[in-house]
């Protein structure tokens, strides 16, 4: 667009000057896969997310309890109620404080769990190695969190897991560089 060219071109005009005594950064510096964006803290209320982060990292300790308990034993429907509750909770406060990534994955993690709770997939050893890696992914957000640093959306892990509530075969996500 011509927003676009105009930006870079601007970034080419006050590029040389800065270019010998910094290098430029690598191209993943600002994303960490082509699909997926970093977002920033520059609107959110920093008094929301302190509480947020106090109860999100417990609530992620939880959701990694509940689940080993799952893996154990997969009939043992009130860790799946478990989970399901502190995802329902963990995605509720990321959206009030503003911190979409966390609850669009926290949302999807809690979709995919109540179709298996609901019968309408089985919960299998591929499943859980995803919940697992969003589980990771989750803990991974919340450290961004703490220090301010942007968080990536997740939206490639995210349509990994909406494949799997969807029943589809899908391939799993690589995983994404820190950005």
């Amino acid at each position: 667009t011509a927003a676009d060219s105009a930006r870079r071109s601007s970034r080419a005009a006050a590029t040389p000057a800065k270019a010998a005594a910094k290098p430029a950064p690598p191209p993943t510096a600002s994303k960490p896969k082509a699909q997926e964006s970093l977002v920033s803290y520059s609107d959110v209320d920093d008094e929301l997310v302190s509480i947020f982060l106090e109860e999100a990292e417990e609530l992620v300790d939880g959701c990694e309890n509940s689940l080993q308990r799952w893996n154990n034993n997969n009939s043992d429907t009130e860790s799946v109620m478990d989970l399901q509750r502190q995802l329902h909770t963990l995605k509720g406060g990321a959206r009030m404080a503003d911190l979409a990534p966390i609850g669009n994955l926290s949302h999807s993690l809690e979709s995919l769990i109540i179709a298996v709770n609901d019968g309408q997939l089985p919960f299998t050893r591929d499943m859980s190695h995803v919940l697992h890696e969003a589980m990771d992914r989750l803990s991974d957000m919340l450290a961004r969190v703490k220090v301010r640093k942007p968080i990536p959306t997740a939206e490639n892990l995210i349509a990994h897991i909406e494949g799997l509530r969807r029943g589809e075969s899908v391939t799993p996500p690589s995983k994404a560089p820190d950005a």
